[in-house]
């Protein structure tokens, strides 16, 4: 990918924005090779009330994913209600369509694609296109782990920095194992220390894992109960005497991390970090993070911007 190929923007009376990197319109049908994949679209689409995809035949694999929002998607004929975390598989020669809720309307990702597996060495590929080609779901429901691998490519292509082209085949490679994995759930390898040496530190270890995993999703900390199979009073006091802090001091410190990450990235507005990071408000995100900072998380923000602007300019 050279400069000239920088993503566009494109605003139309259909989306109400949508980040279209196209290569395969720039270069008469052809794909950026990225190691073994080739990549013909990828992009972000947020859609009008009732925006309509129009129905058209794949020359590619394309995976879509419901950022926000619902929907009706129609693959070969068959209507699939789709919403918020689903994928949508469609294949080379897949007939597709699409139509966002008139009240609701979808925010969508999607990249087109296809696997070279030539080389036989490379592991894992051969499988991955065999399981994606044979597979016989269209929506995978609530498969919002891969979010982040979408936003990693287009914060890749956004900037441009040294080696961009190889961090966008790692964060391709890493979306297609985790829906190969969903498509695999039958096979479980479950991997537990042992718990004889160390029960406190075994149970410790399980609260870590847990919000590390599981950040985004937790709603409420009181969860790692039922999760974990013990009285919250004593996975609070367990962790206390590991740790020399409480599990919602941990949980809120891993909460602030991922909240500077999201604001130095730059691609999401404090209210959608709030909202990702389960605060109860806007205001509740915004003080807490004062509180810890020492500023709000808009300031913040502005200064990581900055922080790169200055530094790009030699400052």
């Amino acid at each position: 990918m050279s400069n000239h190929d920088l993503p566009l923007y494109q605003f139309t009376e259909k989306a109400r924005f949508n980040f279209d990197y196209s290569p395969w319109k720039r270069m008469s049908g052809k794909a950026d090779k990225l190691g073994n994949f080739l990549l013909y679209q990828v992009g972000d689409l947020c859609g009008e009330p009732r925006y309509h995809i129009n129905q058209h035949v794949q020359f590619c694999h394309e995976i879509t994913y419901i950022q926000s929002g619902c929907g009706e998607f129609i693959v070969n004929g068959k209507t699939y209600s789709i919403g918020k975390g689903d994928i949508i598989l469609t294949r080379k020669s897949d007939y597709h369509d699409g139509f966002a809720d008139p009240i609701d309307p979808f925010r969508m990702f999607y990249l087109g694609f296809d696997i070279l597996t030539d080389d036989q060495n490379v592991n894992h590929l051969p499988d991955i296109n065999a399981l994606f080609i044979n597979r016989t779901e269209v929506v995978l429901k609530s498969q919002t782990e891969i979010e982040p691998y979408f936003h990693g490519i287009f914060h890749e292509l956004t900037n441009r920095r040294a080696f961009h082209d190889h961090m966008i085949e790692t964060y391709i490679y890493q979306l297609l194992l985790s829906i190969c994995r969903a498509l695999r759930d039958d096979i479980q390898l479950r991997y537990s220390p042992s718990r004889e040496a160390d029960i406190w530190g075994h149970i410790t270890h399980q609260i870590v894992t847990y919000i590390d995993l599981n950040l985004e999703e937790i709603e409420k900390i009181d969860i790692l109960a039922k999760e974990l199979g013990y009285s919250y009073s004593h996975l609070s006091h367990v962790f206390k005497k590991k740790m020399k802090m409480s599990i919602y001091e941990y949980y809120d410190k891993k909460r602030f991390d991922r909240a500077t990450e999201l604001l130095q990235r730059g691609d999401m507005s404090v209210t959608e970090i709030a909202e990702r990071l389960k605060y109860q408000s806007l205001h509740s995100f915004s003080k807490a993070f004062s509180k810890h900072y020492g500023v709000n998380p808009s300031t913040y923000a502005t200064m990581c911007r900055a922080g790169i602007s200055k530094s790009r300019n030699g400052g």
